[in-house]
């Protein structure tokens, strides 16, 4: 009759701790969806308004707020921090976020 108890008891916190789970993951979906769309829009806010600087001005202001610049002078492209910019005259052509 203990065994049965303890049985049931352990089931019923089994059950519970899988679909507290489940919320979570389900929770945590929706979260990532979201932010995911987020930076979508920064992207798309962020290329108008960049595709009016010139390379150096936005290497002067990434290095001013502490963003690592890699140049890639074969490639007409750099880096600030994760975000690769490619150039066209010195002119900001696209950005990718994604790579």
């Amino acid at each position: 009759m203990a065994i049965l108890l303890v049985s049931l008891i352990l089931n019923a916190w089994l059950g519970y701790r899988i679909l507290n789970l489940g919320v979570t993951i389900t929770h945590q979906s929706d979260q990532i969806k979201f932010l995911n769309g987020q930076v979508k829009d920064v992207e798309k806010l962020w290329t108008k308004q960049v595709e009016r600087s010139s390379s150096s001005a936005l290497i002067e202001a990434a290095k001013e707020v502490g963003l690592e610049v890699i140049e890639k002078r074969n490639e007409h492209a750099f880096y600030l921090g994760r975000i690769k910019v490619l150039l066209t005259d010195d002119r900001v052509a696209k950005i990718v976020l994604d790579e």
